[in-house]
């Protein structure tokens, strides 16, 4: 799971429209709004992943090379995600609210608590599995960090999975949830939900959801950059390297034309570190539409592998 925050933040990071634009997959799936169902309405950002597709390309991304240095430092990370890795990943959907401190809540479908428990196991995690096999807070243990991370079976199969945390003088205070608290979510969302949010769907319907992992919604309300920001969607993929494709609505457009000079100042700067960055520099394409502006990176693995090679160790990576 960690290595999809991951992916969400790197595409948030690099994020965003040329008039052709990128692909999008339209009116939500059964199955997708069946997952919205259970997810809060008045949060600002969904995100999701053709997960059989991501997984397929994890192996040889050099991205996850570099993503296990950093989970090295999290006992059982890296061990656990390779063996979901193995598992029958059918759908994943989940939101995001940072408006006060980051809550993220997730559904997961193709897996069951068995997958669960001996993934844990072959990590060496602790972990407390109720009695009824329904609901599973598996010990993440790192440096200033101890929590549990608490994942819950639905009546339909459905595991749902909730992380909350607030960042306070540079430490990370994670907040657990216990069973009877994300019961209760879920109930409440028998009454409201996400797809009541239209705001929230009908951009959701511009992201190329067909692709390993993509992310949609607005920063407009209560974030710290919803004073310049507003819809934001695009994807992430990681079929022979990486490709990302996102669309920013700037909120002031003297902002729009600043950033696009910030970007024209970074292209020259980066140029003097070394040919590897300015491959992947090459495979980027930045285009402006009135308020918009789009992002489009697409770069292979073996540049990608020439750029952490050259790079990786001032990160703390490839020593």
């Amino acid at each position: 799971m960690r290595a999809s925050l991951v992916f969400v933040a790197g595409a948030l990071l690099a994020t965003g429209c040329e008039k052709a634009g990128p692909t999008a997959s339209g009116k939500l799936s059964d199955d997708e709004t069946e997952l919205m169902s259970r997810l809060p309405n008045n949060v600002g950002l969904a995100f999701g992943g053709n997960l059989p597709r991501l997984q397929k390309h994890l192996a040889d991304s050099p991205i996850m090379k570099f993503a296990r240095v950093g989970n090295e430092m999290v006992s059982g990370t890296n061990a656990w995600q390779d063996c979901l890795a193995e598992k029958k990943f059918k759908n994943m959907l989940g939101t995001v609210d940072v408006r006060d401190g980051f809550e993220l809540k997730f559904l997961m479908t193709g897996l069951d608590m068995d997958d669960l428990v001996g993934c844990a196991k072959h990590a060496k995690m602790k972990y407390e599995l109720d009695s009824d096999n329904k609901f599973i807070a598996i010990e993440i243990v790192g440096p200033n960090i101890k929590t549990k991370l608490p994942y819950l079976v639905l009546s339909d199969g459905a595991i749902y999975g909730n992380y909350s945390f607030n960042i306070s003088g540079g430490d990370v205070d994670f907040q657990e949830t216990n069973r009877t608290q994300m019961e209760n979510e879920i109930v409440a969302t028998k009454k409201d939900n996400a797809t009541h949010n239209e705001k929230l769907l009908a951009t959701m319907e511009k992201a190329d959801r067909k692709m390993g992992m993509w992310f949609a919604g607005s920063a407009e309300e209560g974030t710290l950059i919803g004073d310049k920001v507003h819809e934001v969607f695009g994807s992430l993929d990681l079929e022979g390297g990486l490709d990302v494709d996102a669309t920013v609505q700037m909120a002031d457009k003297r902002f729009t034309g600043q950033v696009m000079d910030s970007i024209d100042s970074a292209r020259d700067s980066a140029r003097l570190l070394g040919p590897e960055l300015k491959q992947v520099l090459n495979g980027l394409t930045v285009k402006r539409d009135g308020d918009r502006i789009w992002f489009k990176l697409k770069v292979s693995n073996r540049q990608l592998n020439d750029l952490f090679d050259k790079f990786g160790s001032m990160m703390g990576a490839f020593e």
